[in-house]
């Protein structure tokens, strides 16, 4: 189960995007859905720097640098945040429209409550430029 208020974050990907557009009128019941500008947002993101000399010595040497690259190239939102609504009990019985529709292309700047001025509508990205999967 997730945390009040918590936050999935995923890579903004086709293979992650094209689902998400896919079912946006059942996800839209549970979570705001937002594209991050900003990596720093991302917890994972920030904690992956802190232990970037380590990920240089293994193998693979999977760092932010090296993962963000083919982010970047999809988009200049590199992550999409489902955001869980605090009212999403309330909707557990709800039904979902039945015709499928496009995700709100929203930005979110910051995630505190303080400062919510970062939204903005996204403009459509070339998606087919992305090659790394997760």
């Amino acid at each position: 189960m997730l945390a009040e208020n918590g936050t999935i974050w995923l890579p903004n990907l086709s293979c992650i995007t094209d689902p998400i557009d896919r079912h946006m009128s059942t996800l839209e019941t549970f979570f705001d859905v937002f594209f991050v500008e900003n990596p720093k947002k991302n917890p994972l993101y920030r904690a992956t720097n802190l232990v970037d000399k380590d990920l240089l010595r293994c193998p693979d040497a999977l760092t932010n640098e090296t993962q963000m690259r083919p982010l970047y190239a999809h988009s200049d939102q590199p992550f999409v945040a489902l955001v869980l609504k605090k009212d999403w009990e309330k909707n557990m019985s709800a039904t979902p429209p039945s015709s499928p529709r496009k995700a709100k292309r929203k930005i979110e700047e910051t995630f505190s409550e303080e400062d919510s001025s970062g939204l903005r509508r996204s403009p459509r990205v070339n998606r087919r430029r992305a090659l790394l999967a997760f």
